[in-house]
């Protein structure tokens, strides 16, 4: 089931600290300087949580849109959950309140280590385009945009 709740909800700061302990483990040395899963999580108006009995396992965040294109963050699912069409069912949803507010776009980062997520990623609908913000010098960082 998947359930919108705001930014400062305790199970999606939860689920936050767990991307930002695996980005520490993962990719410690390829992250930007200053990035922090936990930081401007503000910037979210949508945040989209999966729940399995009860228990967030799966988060997606939606920023404030800018020039009718938004970010998508904090994309997460707890790993004994992965594979499970979870990520993909909460980008279904994100899409259709995207398309809802009539933004154009859609926009994302992430790491290039992490084949399995852009995979997901491209088989949405995502396209590699030029890295953004703070990432325009990391050779670690893939952005994507998908337009609607």
């Amino acid at each position: 089931m998947i359930e919108e709740v705001s930014y400062d909800n305790n199970y999606f700061l939860e689920l936050c600290k767990k991307l930002e302990k695996e980005h520490i483990d993962v990719i410690a040395e390829q992250r930007s300087p200053g990035g922090n899963c936990l930081k401007n999580l503000n910037k979210y108006i949508h945040v989209l949580l999966y729940f399995d009995d009860g228990k967030a396992i799966g988060s997606l965040a939606i920023s404030k849109p800018v020039n009718n294109i938004v970010e998508i963050g904090r994309v997460y699912v707890l790993p004994e959950y992965r594979n499970k069409k979870i990520a993909r069912n909460l980008f279904e949803e994100a899409f259709i309140i995207i398309k809802q507010e009539g933004n154009k776009s859609a926009i994302l980062n992430s790491y290039k280590r992490f084949e399995a997520a852009v995979h997901l990623y491209k088989k949405l609908g995502f396209q590699i385009v030029d890295t953004f913000d703070d990432l325009k010098n990391s050779p670690y960082s893939i952005c994507m945009k998908k337009d609607f």
